[in-house]
């Protein structure tokens, strides 16, 4: 193609590429250039026009982390059961989203942080409600009105983020009334001592 041009643009072959090329001479390329791709591809050339001052769209993250404490028994594996916990946690949750102008920012980090500490519950009991036992003792919880969460799985780490994602998303776009263009791209529920840690990754 470049010998071709080379010829049909009277150049030098060490001269004749597109980043060597001034603005007249790329339009002369295009126009020579033109023909060839319609017959090749059956379509024009299309290009969108940049507007004059016009700012590219950054797609950036940011991350906002939540600390709470709760308490849920865990299931049985093989013989151990381990009964009644309390935990510490600590959340951390990534959005991504467009730079938006003229601040600059995808969502105000405090804003980021009143949807984790409203979304995420904070000294529950979050209990399976197959669980008899957790029943007896949603039961007495509910007599006192002491608040509890109700899932309907087992509540180990990898259940209990997909629950946090959900409320999360909820408070982020029904709440606060985000667009669809920022998202949640990972969550990372960990010990607070960082000792072990379930990540859920959405990219």
């Amino acid at each position: 193609m470049y010998k071709m041009l080379s010829n049909r643009m009277n150049l030098e072959i060490d001269d004749t590429h597109v980043s060597k090329f001034t603005r007249a001479q790329c339009k002369e390329a295009i126009q020579i250039l033109r023909p060839m791709y319609i017959q090749l591809y059956g379509k024009d050339l299309t290009y969108n026009k940049k507007n004059k001052g016009e700012v590219n769209t950054m797609i950036l993250q940011t991350t906002s982390t939540q600390i709470f404490e709760t308490a849920h028994i865990l299931p049985k594996t093989n013989t151990k059961y381990d009964g009644l916990y309390s935990r510490t946690y600590k959340l951390k949750v990534t959005v991504e989203g467009p730079q938006v102008q003229p601040v600059g920012m995808i969502i105000p980090q405090e804003e980021l942080k009143s949807i984790l500490s409203e979304a995420v519950p904070d000294r529950q009991f979050i209990f399976n409600i197959n669980n008899p036992v957790c029943k007896e003792i949603a039961t007495i919880l509910k007599r006192y009105d002491i608040p509890y969460i109700e899932l309907d799985t087992e509540v180990v780490a990898e259940n209990l983020i997909q629950y946090l994602k959900e409320k999360i998303e909820y408070y982020l776009y029904e709440v606060y009334k985000y667009s669809n263009n920022i998202k949640i791209v990972e969550m990372e529920l960990s010990s607070i001592k960082d000792e072990y840690s379930t990540k859920l990754i959405l990219k």
